[in-house]
């Protein structure tokens, strides 16, 4: 991750949580689906608002991860949030940051709850869509609570398969000894004394 932000002219960049989803293959075809609607925006032309092509342009080449979430024009504003926030992307960061918003809406946007729920952006691209409602977030931080938390585990695992391998080797250890016990046991059986026996245990 350090190495992705330190590219000089980078562009938009999407980021796909396999935690998301047990199914891979669902979380790619998710991610084809959904990116494939951002290209829709020439079927949504009305009088009543368009994005064209710059806008589509600017909101991927925006530096920054990049979400995308939709929801049923019968739906709400609220249930819009809720699923960019879960969705098959990483977790945007909670503080309010979106450089630019392409909205292409079929439901009563409610701006005020998207803005205090979700952040403020410095532009909106927007058009009517008749059959569903598209959110583009453009610019986002990068998800660094997300990465934190798979180091985390990361480090949990490892700590465990080190404990695993120091329990292996304890029993080995064991082995060790029963088999000084198994030799003991046969010196017996060849009518060895008492205080042999022990002079050879210790």
């Amino acid at each position: 991750m350090k190495e992705l932000v330190e590219i000089e002219d980078l562009c938009g960049f999407f980021i796909l949580d396999n935690a998301s989803n047990n199914n891979t293959e669902h979380i790619n075809k998710n991610f084809v689906n959904l990116f494939t609607k951002i290209f829709e925006y020439k079927k949504y032309e009305t009088s009543k608002g368009n994005i064209d092509e710059s806008e589509i342009l600017k909101l991927l080449k925006t530096r920054g991860m990049l979400n995308i979430a939709t929801c049923k024009n019968d739906e709400t504003t609220k249930k819009l949030i809720e699923n960019i926030n879960n969705n098959i992307f990483a977790k945007p960061e909670k503080d309010g940051k979106i450089k630019y918003l392409g909205l292409s809406k079929g439901i009563n946007f409610e701006e005020n709850l998207f803005k205090s729920e979700v952040g403020k952006y410095l532009d909106k691209f927007e058009n009517v869509n008749k059959d569903y409602t598209l959110a583009i977030l453009s610019g986002l931080t990068m998800p660094f609570k997300r990465i934190k938390s798979i180091n985390e585990k990361i480090t949990a695992e490892k700590e465990t398969i080190i404990n695993l391998s120091k329990v292996t080797e304890t029993k080995l250890e064991s082995i060790s000894f029963l088999d000084e016990i198994e030799q003991t046991a046969k010196k017996v059986q060849e009518n060895m004394t008492a205080d042999e026996i022990l002079a050879n245990l210790f």
